[in-house]
């Protein structure tokens, strides 16, 4: 049966480490206290479930104060009443713990107890020789099982070992589709490695279509990467929009070279309607965060009066900013206003 054709529901286990990735860092409302109220009330009454979802919400800090230690008792709470999830979701944290001896027993455990997601983590352990002897096949055989029994998680450790040849023979075209799989299931490492592969093969149309998933999974620096292809370098212009939309997000986020690629739009009324005065907002913002394109384009405005009012010593001082840490155009531009002041004084 091949691999990339296996359909792979999500297991207990993954849905809470959903919940974990995704977090939530908003102040808690009447409702939210209410909900951790009741699951309090479930944990005294001996509900696993309750234990596990307040064990996120502790270590995540979501709707309640982080705290890993009080997380770390609701695992155990539901470890020790024999719970699978609970066991692999305790060993999960032992392992981003470095504590991975006590995290192979609970995983171990977990496995045995046929909780798939505890395979994926053992298969980890044994891929990096962490708290065990280092075994290639084993971490394959652990990955492979996980996947037969229904983890998407597993596509990616799957993928890696074919495509390096980590207990079994390598397989680039396999492992392809498993990483493509793994991505199209939502695992943003799997949606960078085929973007970072096909973007140092120069295949940028394949390099950015995994880029904006990775952007659409809300990994910044993905929609900074496809925001700029698809708005200022695909000669193609399929979706300059959505480029500008990755672009936003992204300076959202207080990705600082994003606020200056759109200050750029915006200077020139390049997908977006020219407007000088958004622009220079944009990029002085940039300039503050130390983008150095976004000094070098500042001091430019503020010398022509674009977007603001014309000043030529503020925009003299922007580009020295930028000459000091290193931006060549600046140095030259700074170069030529030298000469020119020089000239005029003989």
């Amino acid at each position: 049966m091949s691999r990339q054709n296996r359909n792979t529901p999500t297991t207990t286990v993954g849905g809470l480490l959903q919940l974990r990735l995704a977090g939530c860092s908003e102040e808690p409302d009447a409702e939210s206290i209410r909900e951790v109220e009741r699951l309090d009330a479930g944990v005294r009454e001996g509900h696993v479930r309750a234990a596990l979802v307040l064990g996120v919400m502790h270590e995540t800090g979501s709707f309640v104060t982080k705290d890993a230690k009080r997380a770390e008792e609701f695992y155990r709470f539901a470890a020790e009443r024999g719970d699978p999830n609970g066991l692999t979701m305790l060993g999960i944290q032992l392992f981003d713990n470095e504590q991975y001896s006590e995290a192979k027993e609970y995983f171990e455990e977990a496995s045995r107890m046929g909780e798939v997601e505890a395979n994926v983590f053992l298969g980890t352990l044994y891929e990096t020789g962490a708290g065990v002897e280092q075994n290639f096949d084993t971490a394959f055989q652990l990955y492979e099982t996980a996947w037969i029994n229904g983890s998407t998680r597993a596509l990616r450790h799957l993928a890696r070992c074919l495509q390096h040849g980590l207990g079994c023979e390598s397989d680039l075209k396999e492992s392809n589709a498993l990483y493509r799989q793994a991505c199209d299931s939502g695992d943003l490492t799997a949606c960078l490695t085929l973007a970072h592969q096909y973007w140092r093969e120069e295949d940028f149309d394949n390099a950015v279509e995994y880029y904006s998933q990775a952007a659409d999974l809300g990994d910044v620096e993905s929609q900074r990467i496809a925001g700029e292809y698809l708005a200022l370098q695909d000669k193609n212009h399929r979706n300059p929009a959505k480029g500008v939309e990755y672009l936003q997000q992204a300076h959202n986020s207080g990705n600082r070279r994003a606020g200056y690629l759109l200050a750029v739009l915006y200077t020139q009324g390049r997908r977006v309607e020219k407007d000088l005065h958004k622009a220079f907002e944009l990029c002085q913002h940039a300039a503050n965060q130390n983008e150095l394109d976004a000094q070098h384009m500042l001091g430019l405005l503020y010398i022509r009066g674009e977007g603001v009012v014309k000043n030529k010593e503020a925009g003299i001082t922007w580009l020295r900013r930028a000459s000091d840490a290193g931006h060549e155009r600046a140095s030259k531009i700074l170069a030529r206003m030298d000469s020119k002041t020089s000239e005029s004084q003989t």
